[in-house]
């Protein structure tokens, strides 16, 4: 019994190892589905949703990847179709989601001040985006490529032209629908105009 005990260890380790290991013999750690992005922020994952808790500012990321593209933040394996950014979340970070192109849905909390560099960029399945009331800040490409990004709805009257990044909305849907405070239409028009977003954009 002893050993046959001993023998079904040795083969259970040894079926785990070939599952882990690549053709090239380097270890494949497995996906990680939660983990911390911020002194105070906590990240898990779960059926499709990654939601983002805690208060304070979320980690900037930077990087390469093996093809030379920007690497997003530690889920970047994770297949991932709706972000929740909870209530006291202030910044999302540099990079944060870039090219999540499976990512549809998107909320983002009151407590919101930055919305980082290249964080959203080519999430090119990503259809609608509120920028919620206290939102000051929206960095370079923030939004760029994000093809089918047809609706934006600007809750927040703290931006200002200097505070939206270069070409934070090219590339966005050409017919995309704007909605606004009424008393700051026309300077949210000509500023993110100036920063990508299409001509024909259709303004509420």
């Amino acid at each position: 019994m002893f050993m046959n005990q001993k023998m079904r260890s040795f083969v259970t380790l040894a079926l785990l190892t070939a599952f882990l290991i690549l053709g090239n013999g380097q270890l494949v750690a497995a996906d990680r589905t939660s983990g911390t992005c911020g002194k105070q922020l906590t990240w898990n994952y779960k059926e499709g949703v990654l939601r983002i808790r805690g208060k304070g500012r979320m980690k900037n990321y930077d990087g390469f990847n093996k093809e030379l593209e920007l690497k997003p933040g530690p889920w970047r394996k994770l297949k991932i179709r709706k972000i929740v950014v909870e209530e006291g979340v202030t910044s999302i970070g540099d990079q944060a989601f870039y090219g999540f192109t499976a990512l549809r849905r998107v909320k983002l909390p009151g407590s919101l001040v930055t919305i980082g560099k290249n964080s959203f960029e080519g999430c090119d399945h990503l259809t609608s985006i509120r920028l919620p009331r206290n939102l000051r800040r929206i960095g370079l490409r923030a939004f760029a490529d994000c093809g089918n990004l047809r609706n934006i709805r600007i809750s927040t009257t703290k931006l200002t032209r200097k505070k939206i990044g270069l070409n934070a909305f090219s590339g966005t849907h050409t017919k995309v629908h704007v909605k606004c405070p009424k008393r700051l239409e026309k300077r949210y028009r000509k500023w993110l105009i100036r920063q990508g977003l299409s001509m024909h954009s259709v303004w509420e």
